[in-house]
């Protein structure tokens, strides 16, 4: 299973020369915009944008990231499944180790990150057990 894994990342970055590849201090010069990404529940991928000013201001903060709506979850198409609520926040801590530049679009880079709990409390994890990576990196453990 992972053999397939690798060889498809090796086609893929044959078809797409910067696809995986790290934004490095002389790539940054060009970026305008960076997506603030995630796959969702449904294998959909969505992101949030900010300008790369913005994005170089966040990540200088202690915990750099931006809110995001508990709806965030449960978003079916372009309405909230049932069972989720739009009261209530997350934290979308960036994983600055992720940023890469976006193959098909000059000016743009992508990062991932983690959906946390906003205020960190004594004997409680601070990942959401709802964050798709986090779920992701139990599974893979």
């Amino acid at each position: 299973m992972t053999s397939r894994f690798h060889d498809i990342l090796k086609s893929l970055e044959q078809m797409h020369p910067n696809t995986g590849k790290s934004a490095n201090m002389s790539d940054t010069k060009n970026i305008r915009y960076v997506r603030l990404t995630w796959v969702d529940y449904g294998n959909t991928i969505r992101c949030r944008i900010l300008p790369w000013e913005r994005y170089v201001n966040l990540i200088a903060t202690v915990r750099p990231g931006i809110r995001m709506p508990s709806s965030v979850f449960g978003i079916a198409g372009m309405s909230l499944a049932k069972g989720f609520s739009s009261v209530g926040s997350w934290l979308f801590v960036v994983d600055t180790d992720s940023l890469r530049l976006y193959p098909t679009e000059d000016g743009m880079a992508s990062v991932y990150g983690w959906f946390q709990y906003i205020e960190p409390s004594p004997g409680r994890d601070i990942a959401s057990p709802l964050c798709p990576r986090s779920i992701l990196q139990r599974v893979l453990r």
